[in-house]
């Protein structure tokens, strides 16, 4: 690449740090190491990579209060957000033993996905509801006033046991009730019926998150562009009006592309590819050409957001001298 002036790059890497280093210790990441070694690290406010993008587009984040994760995530899947109020009811399978209940995962198809959400919108009609899904995993509800509810991404629960996080806030017991009643509308449904005689998991439960409206954007935005797959992220973009694009397949070919600016990229682990399997995917793809980028000066500045309370802030050649330190060294303990 030729040199860009003022070139800032900004980085997010959600589960970069996910799993507990004594999993890996016997792998080294040349690149990375370097990167990190030669970083100042600061504090960094925002303990989650969802309060970090909302503190990187500059929005206000209320002390308890949720992100309004779905309305931005519609922006994208539907483009109708408007001034409604909304709350993702993402379809997913629970499996239960004789102590715990776990969130899963699963698949479904339109054609599923619109057969579920007639019968739900007929149960729920009275009170105001409609459910609809604009994309066949990511599943949504309209609401006609604002909850007191806290709730909990998704992501944050699969494979675990929900005890832990079932809707909570003023409002938790109609909610957790409402949870109820869909998982036994779904587990009498003709839909799941057809869906285990096929081999299929069912979905046997929604889980409700991401509450809020559309947020007011920060202006003028910071961004010369945003590179991200993630549907918060883009909807993000959306809504502070800045270019975005999905990631390219490669550093090198994305520092091509750069212009003059500050750019925010994500990089999340695609599903089912195993951890320690992505990260040498990471040193190979992205940790090696930026750190080549930076040592010739092809780029200013990159700051590193690993997903926790950290930001590894990079300049230049500054410190390459340094002494090389396992990766491992700087993840939360």
């Amino acid at each position: 690449m030729s040199r860009q002036s003022d070139s800032v790059l900004h980085i997010l890497i959600p589960d970069l740090f996910s799993e507990h280093p004594q999993i890996t210790p016997d792998l080294r990441l040349y690149y990375l190491e370097r990167l990190l070694s030669s970083a100042y690290i600061e504090d960094w406010a925002y303990p989650s990579w969802m309060s970090s993008l909302f503190a990187l587009f500059g929005l206000p984040q209320l002390n308890k209060k949720p992100l309004p994760i779905a309305p931005l995530t519609r922006l994208v899947d539907a483009n109708d957000s408007g001034d409604k109020i909304w709350l993702r009811a993402d379809p997913v399978y629970l499996r239960a033993d004789r102590k715990h209940v776990f969130l899963f995962d699963t698949t479904v198809t339109a054609a599923d996905a619109n057969n579920f959400i007639n019968e739900i919108n007929r149960f729920y009609a009275e009170e105001g509801l409609q459910f609809s899904a604009p994309i066949p995993t990511r599943w949504y509800v309209s609401l006609p006033e604002l909850p007191k509810l806290i709730t909990y991404p998704v992501e944050e629960v699969f494979g675990k046991d929900i005890q832990s996080y079932l809707p909570d806030g003023d409002d938790k017991m109609l909610w957790r009730r409402r949870l109820n009643e869909v998982q036994m509308l779904l587990h009498q449904s003709q839909v799941n019926i057809n869906r285990e005689a096929r081999g299929e998991l069912p979905i046997n439960s929604l889980w409700f998150w991401g509450l809020g409206q559309l947020p007011e954007p920060a202006s003028p935005s910071r961004w010369a562009q945003v590179w991200s797959d993630d549907p918060l992220v883009q909807g993000l973009a959306r809504l502070s009006n800045c270019p975005h694009s999905n990631v390219l397949a490669t550093g090198a070919e994305w520092l091509d592309q750069l212009t003059p600016g500050e750019h925010l990229l994500t990089l999340s682990a695609p599903r089912g590819v195993e951890w320690r399997e992505w990260l040498n995917q990471l040193e190979e793809v992205w940790f090696m050409p930026l750190f080549k980028a930076l040592k010739k000066r092809e780029v200013d500045r990159l700051a590193l957001y690993p997903g926790d309370e950290h930001v590894f802030m990079i300049t230049g050649v500054r410190h390459w001298w340094r002494r090389r330190q396992n990766w491992q060294k700087y993840c939360p303990r």
